[in-house]
């Protein structure tokens, strides 16, 4: 796919905004968030850019575990959310606390980085809310409060990151993500043949659900300028 100079260097132009270090942090995830969308519409990953536009084809299919033993139900959630928009697949085993990351090297190496930003992030956002809420007389216990501040932060990260994968799979990335999914998903199934999907009740009517979805919307997805090339929004393909 001939992709022309003019939407590489916007591509270039909005990574550099996303990741200077003095650049406002709200413009910064948006000029993230913009890129990563021109990548999926465009067929192309970051690599790309600057060594040419062949069409993307599907890696070796790996699987890495993440142990979470603190907030494990939260940031297992978190981690399927930030995993399905970037082409891989969570199997989660909650008794013994660990996440089990199927995907191409590149895709989970960038989804494992993503989640552990965005976790941290929202853990100090939810500690700081929650004193916040408590010294303005808030009345509900800290327990419902956080479960549903992750809740409303990781529902309005969901609708973040999911119309750049739906738009890239509905339009030229549709053989790539078919040809990806289905590696991923004999991948799985060797290892863990049934599997089942999880319930989780979300509480909308907390107090805490209005100001996680107000960290959601403003959380950015990694470090400026930590992540080695620059590489914080998804990639897809290798």
């Amino acid at each position: 796919m001939d992709v022309n100079d003019g939407v590489l260097n916007l591509i270039n132009q909005l990574f550099r905004l996303g990741e200077h270090p003095t650049s406002n942090p709200h413009e910064a995830a948006n000029a993230l968030e913009r890129a990563q969308a021109l990548l999926l519409k465009h067929n192309l990953t970051r690599s790309q850019l600057t060594v040419g536009t062949e069409a993307p084809a599907t890696d070796h299919i790996g699987m890495v575990d993440i142990k979470e033993d603190a907030g494990y139900s939260w940031k297992s959630r978190l981690a399927n959310v930030i995993a399905k928009a970037s082409l891989c697949y969570l199997v989660s085993t909650p008794s013994a606390k660990t996440m089990h990351l199927f995907g191409s090297r590149a895709n989970v190496l960038a989804v494992v980085k993503m989640f552990q930003w965005t976790a941290q992030e929202l853990d100090r956002q939810a500690l700081g809310d929650w004193r916040a809420y408590k010294a303005d007389s808030g009345t509900e216990a800290s327990r419902t409060w956080k479960s549903a501040f992750y809740d409303g932060a990781i529902n309005t990260i969901r609708r973040r990151l999911q119309p750049p994968i739906d738009a890239f799979t509905a339009g030229t990335g549709r053989a790539l993500v078919l040809a990806n999914t289905a590696k991923v998903q004999a991948a799985v199934s060797k290892i863990y043949p049934h599997t089942t999907k999880g319930t989780h009740t979300t509480r909308r009517d907390s107090d805490g659900y209005g100001a996680g979805m107000e960290a959601g919307r403003n959380v950015r997805f990694g470090p400026q300028g930590a992540i080695s090339g620059g590489q914080r929004a998804l990639s897809v393909g290798h």
